[in-house]
């Protein structure tokens, strides 16, 4: 009489080496239990080990440019107070409206550029230019439709009011209502302008330019 047949004797596990212990291992095994080798893309090569870290320039060369966009930055700054101050000598007013529109554009400028030296994303001085002259006309756009927006709000809230009494005009509830659906207009534009404000720092951010 035959011997009966061991279902699990005759089962062949097929195992693997370790590469840096050789340790067997099983094939589905994405730690070595003995040295602790870890898989980092267990398709390619079930041990492979980290890639090593690229490079880092020279200190003395990133200190250099470090120190070169700082100082673009600063004659840029300089050009631009110098700028407003020479027109608010000849008319105080126009300097007022030109800070206004140009004072927004550069903080982002000046946050994009900094955010790219970050990431070790160059920016040269035509980038830089380009960033704020893109920055300015969509803060001048931004701006445009607030204002219109705004007042036809209030021309609208006005009209509501002149309809149902003139005497309502001076009333605190006609006030208080003025001014919630002006501050209601201007988030609705912020909120419809915000994904495409927010595409645009995501790509000068991380963009080579």
């Amino acid at each position: 009489m035959s011997n009966p047949i061991d279902p699990v004797a005759d089962v062949v596990v097929a195992t693997m080496l370790c590469p840096v212990c050789e340790a067997d291992l099983s094939p589905d095994a994405a730690v070595c239990f003995q040295c602790g080798c870890v898989s980092v893309d267990p398709n390619v090569n079930p041990f492979a080990l980290p890639a090593e870290r690229p490079a880092k320039a020279p200190k003395g060369i990133e200190n250099e440019t470090k120190f070169t966009s700082s100082l673009i930055s600063m004659l840029l700054t300089g050009g631009l107070v110098g700028v407003l101050v020479a027109v608010g000598l000849a008319s105080p007013g126009l300097a007022i409206l030109l800070a206004l529109m140009a004072i927004p554009p550069w903080i982002r400028t000046t946050l994009v550029v900094f955010k790219r030296s970050k990431t070790g994303l160059a920016t040269d001085n035509f980038a830089r230019a380009t960033l704020f002259f893109g920055s300015a006309m969509v803060s001048w756009l931004v701006l445009a439709v607030s204002l219109v927006s705004c007042f036809l709000t209030f021309c609208a809230v006005c009209w509501v009011t002149l309809i149902n009494g003139p005497e309502r005009m001076n009333d605190s509830s006609t006030q208080y209502l003025l001014y919630g659906t002006l501050g209601v207009t201007f988030l609705v534009i912020l909120g419809i302008f915000s994904p495409w404000i927010l595409y645009r720092w995501k790509r000068d951010t991380t963009r080579e330019r």
